[in-house]
């Protein structure tokens, strides 16, 4: 709808702000639209968003108005169907339509074009948002609309420095494209050179791991095998101790033996001796020598069958 609007009623577009760095309207530019607009006023209209009454495209002619002091201009009121469609006219009006902008926003602008202005609207833009149809949009080739698209995923300090590199050789658009074009070749290789490292230091804490598990496992079955040694161990020597008692039991056995034997000849002998001592006293000296002769020998004997039980029992 078109309306003549105060000028004290329009607001600016609060995201108008965001082209306060273009710098292509010089002083003299300036001078000369004031000129213009004195001379035959704002023929194109100034488009305002009629709830909010913000400037959606016309905000230098609004500014003129205002230092002219003019009191009314031309508006046409609309209703964008939501904000992103409203963005998008503010950008048409401030960036798009100029011939010398600042490359880096122009790119800025044209990946919020690519974007459909979800991050605006939150919703999907549904116009067609190619490669082709943004280059025509904003009278830039394809080439440039893929630098763009490049620039803006490149990491921060990547992009200010490829500004400050711009800032210092000047460079063509077309050479603009070819170091952003570099720049992102360089960031893939890295990240993949980045991605082999992560992945070969994996590998290799993987292998740590694994030889620290196997490490662990040999401890264990170190530790198992000295359990067992100590078991067998013990059993050799509980049966080393079994043998060593047989053996003694044995030998107790055959002593036990001696002893009886030597007990039985023992009590032989005493027998013997007592019967040789009650003969009569009247026995002739060859009978007493005779006597005598196997007392000593019996003596003899038994010290020796004593000797021996001695022996036997020192032993043991």
């Amino acid at each position: 709808m078109y309306r003549e609007v105060n000028v004290s009623d329009l607001l600016e577009h609060p995201e108008n702000r965001r082209f306060d760095n273009i710098v292509d309207e010089s002083k003299q530019h300036w001078k000369a639209f004031i000129k213009s607009i004195e001379k035959h006023g704002i023929i194109e209209p100034v488009v305002i968003n009629e709830n909010t009454m913000e400037i959606i495209s016309g905000h230098q002619r609004w500014m003129a108005a205002k230092e002219l002091g003019i009191d009314k201009i031309p508006c046409i009121l609309t209703l964008p169907e939501d904000d992103g469609e409203e963005l998008q006219r503010l950008i048409a009006a401030n960036v798009m339509r100029r011939v010398q902008v600042d490359p880096f926003i122009m790119m800025e602008y044209i990946s919020m074009q690519r974007e459909g202005f979800d991050s605006i609207s939150g919703k999907s833009n549904q116009s067609d948002q190619s490669t082709v149809a943004v280059a025509k949009q904003t009278n830039k080739s394809t080439t440039f609309v893929g630098a763009a698209d490049r620039f803006v995923s490149l990491p921060e300090e990547e992009q200010e420095r490829i500004k400050k590199w711009y800032s210092d050789n000047q460079p063509t658009q077309r050479e603009l494209e070819i170091e952003i074009a570099q720049a992102q070749k360089d960031i893939v290789l890295a990240n993949t050179k980045a991605s082999n490292y992560e992945k070969e230091v994996k590998k290799r804490t993987d292998k740590i791991e694994e030889l620290e598990k196997k490490g662990k496992d040999k401890a264990e079955e170190i530790r198992t095998l000295k359990q067992e040694k100590k078991i067998l161990n013990k059993k050799i020597k509980e049966g080393e101790l079994q043998y060593q008692v047989k053996m003694l039991d044995a030998r107790f056995s055959d002593i036990s033996k001696e002893s009886v034997s030597l007990a039985s000849a023992i009590a032989i002998f005493l027998k013997t001796f007592d019967k040789l001592s009650g003969k009569d006293a009247d026995m002739s000296g060859i009978e007493t020598h005779i006597i005598d002769g196997k007392l000593n020998q019996l003596v003899h004997e038994i010290s020796e069958l004593k000797t021996r039980f001695d022996i036997k029992l020192l032993e043991e």
